[in-house]
């Protein structure tokens, strides 16, 4: 018991002089006259503690002096002149590019894609315009349109149809799979991004399956075409040629002739290939950059 008690009395000592130390008092002492200056300001002004923060905020805001640099905010005024002329000629050249495409001058065509905008869609028509001039180089522009949009499905049929012309048939079958891979629908619209064309996954399935017979890999050609509706025999098939006379054109109406997008599709390509039903054929609109 005389433990206990001296142990309590050790304590109750030792919680005293904590409470009466100089450093508690100032303290206590602070948090009094804080208490003090809020009560005796008035309702509705801002607090005394408040102000400090608004300077600090308005510090922070401040750029640095240590090399630090501020974030701006995005300038909402127009485009320069000289962007504003950029962005006209670029236009200037597609419009010429497809006129140029409509009339046959491939090579000229080409050449005015080159000097547009940069873009997957332009890289396409640069492609297209080099193709229908016999020049081969069209394969590694499309190849550069799949680099900037690797889900441009058009582009890789295009160029798998490139490779199996080529006897390229195991390239043709990595881009076609890739395409029909991509296909979230029965078809693929493109007449909202410039092209009065539909692609079908019909299509990518007949030339995917005409690939897998030039590899003699029969029972995987025969799946592949058997997976077309309405198709009970192989011989019922046609290869599909993907559209070498569309391109894409500049969305401000100036595209006339069959070049330009309407309600109506005559290019839905090879007639022999079974058309899908209408309830069960759903169309999606691509996003190209």
């Amino acid at each position: 018991r005389k433990k206990k008690k001296k142990k309590l009395s050790d304590m109750f000592r030792k919680k005293q002089e904590h409470s009466y130390s100089p450093k508690l008092k100032e303290r206590k002492a602070m948090h009094e006259a804080g208490l003090n200056q809020v009560r005796a300001q008035p309702r509705g002004s801002p607090s005394v503690e408040a102000q400090p923060r608004q300077q600090d905020q308005s510090q922070q805001q401040q750029p640095s002096q240590l090399g630090v640099v501020a974030v701006r905010p995005r300038s909402t005024s127009a485009p320069s002149p000289a962007a504003s002329s950029a962005l006209f000629q670029q236009q200037e050249h597609w419009q010429a590019g497809v006129q140029l495409f409509e009339q046959g001058r491939f090579p000229e065509a080409a050449a005015a894609f080159a000097q547009s905008h940069r873009s997957s869609k332009l890289f396409y028509n640069q492609a297209i315009s080099l193709l229908r001039a016999g020049d081969q180089e069209g394969v590694a522009v499309l190849t550069h349109a799949i680099s900037m949009d690797p889900h441009f499905v058009l582009a890789l049929f295009q160029r798998g149809f490139c490779m199996y012309k080529q006897g390229q048939s195991q390239q043709a079958s990595d881009d076609f799979e890739a395409a029909l891979a991509l296909m979230r629908s029965d078809t693929v619209d493109y007449r909202p991004l410039g092209m009065n064309y539909r692609l079908r996954k019909v299509d990518i399935l007949a030339d995917l399956g005409w690939t897998w017979k030039r590899l003699k890999k029969l029972k995987q050609a025969k799946k592949f075409f058997l997976e077309i509706p309405g198709v009970k025999d192989i011989e019922q098939v046609a290869l599909v040629e993907p559209p070498i006379d569309l391109v894409f054109c500049p969305l401000d109406g100036t595209c006339s002739g069959s070049l330009a997008p309407s309600s109506s599709n005559p290019n839905l390509l090879d007639a022999s290939l079974p058309s899908l039903p209408e309830d069960k054929a759903k169309a999606s609109t691509p996003e190209l950059v």
